[in-house]
């Protein structure tokens, strides 16, 4: 066996299935950068100067983690991680397998043996090593289209823009900042034209009460308001325009294509808490022209793309 001193690599036995394989992995090798090991897969391990054997054993509801010292009588420990969200378990995961070899570099060329119980199960997820870097937000950008009502029988068309922040914790809760542009819409009536503009922003909160591996369920909230202007065609007609406060739910699902892309599908309810109203007056008559939906149902499809926070794919060292 090589000496102590060259004992830099911790072999690892990953039959996870993408996204987390290599989520795990990425991360996992930062992590032991920081201690000056090197990650290897089982495939490709060395014949001297392996540390630690890792094993990944995934069961229907949680991962099995088994850590094998080579350092003479250790015996091997046994770590239990309930399954969460993708990113939540290829982080847990990553900061076990770091608490765990740990010890071992501190030890390393040391004759004493600790004691180790291999009945005993690692703590609850929440208490693994590492819950200040399992806290950071995940960072995302995304993109949305679709119908939305906008009086009682008119129905357009909006787009919007979102830069959003997801706590890697159970339920996955994050906050987005969206902006809304509606595709400006004809309206028509007693011989009146003019053009409707809307846009605005909202802030949404939303969590994810359901998921797996490649989707979730997502409930939200969100409130904001728009700025709505009326434009006739009339040379003589002035310009209306308004702000209105709207307080909204969504309920979406959510498709993960790749580890930093996924496909969203909303429906999603607006009520305008001071919808507006336009009457024409011809000799001293009035009608109503059009009037803004108090409730306003939309759907949309778009995609969501994180561009910080989450492990990015790196390549594993070799021997």
């Amino acid at each position: 066996m090589p000496p102590a001193a060259e004992a830099d690599v911790i072999v690892l036995e990953n039959p996870l299935p993408e996204p987390n394989r290599t989520r795990l992995e990425a991360s996992l090798s930062e992590l032991l950068a920081r201690l000056d090991l090197r990650l290897v897969l089982a495939s490709a391990a060395p014949d001297g100067g392996v540390l630690a054997h890792i094993s990944i054993e995934p069961t229907e509801d949680a991962v099995i983690v088994s850590v094998y010292s080579t350092r003479g009588a250790a015996l091997p420990v046994r770590y239990r991680v309930e399954r969460a969200s993708d990113e939540l378990l290829s982080e847990t995961l990553a900061h076990v397998i770091f608490g765990a070899v740990e010890p071992e570099k501190t030890l390393l060329g040391s004759a004493a043996t600790p004691d180790r119980d291999t009945a005993s199960e690692a703590a609850p997820v929440l208490d693994a090593p590492g819950p200040a870097a399992m806290g950071r937000p995940q960072w995302w950008l995304g993109a949305h289209g679709g119908p939305v009502l906008i009086s009682s029988d008119r129905v357009g068309t909006a787009f919007g823009v979102a830069l959003g922040a997801t706590l890697p914790v159970p339920w996955s809760p994050s906050a987005a900042l969206d902006a809304a542009y509606w595709v400006p819409a004809r309206v028509t009536g007693d011989d009146v034209e003019a053009e409707l503009s809307r846009f605005g922003a909202r802030l949404r909160a939303r969590v994810e009460p359901l998921a797996s591996e490649r989707a979730a369920l997502q409930l939200g909230l969100s409130g904001g308001a728009d700025f709505v202007a009326l434009t006739p065609r009339s040379p003589t007609a002035g310009r209306s325009t308004r702000w209105q406060p709207l307080l909204g739910g969504s309920l979406a699902g959510l498709l993960r294509l790749t580890a930093d892309l996924d496909v969203v599908a909303t429906l999603g309810l607006d009520v305008d808490l001071t919808p507006r109203r336009w009457l024409v007056v011809s000799a001293g008559e009035r009608s109503s022209f059009f009037e803004t939906a108090r409730v306003m149902p939309h759907a949309s499809l778009g995609f969501e793309w994180r561009i910080t926070g989450a492990p990015t794919e790196a390549s594993v060292a070799g021997p």
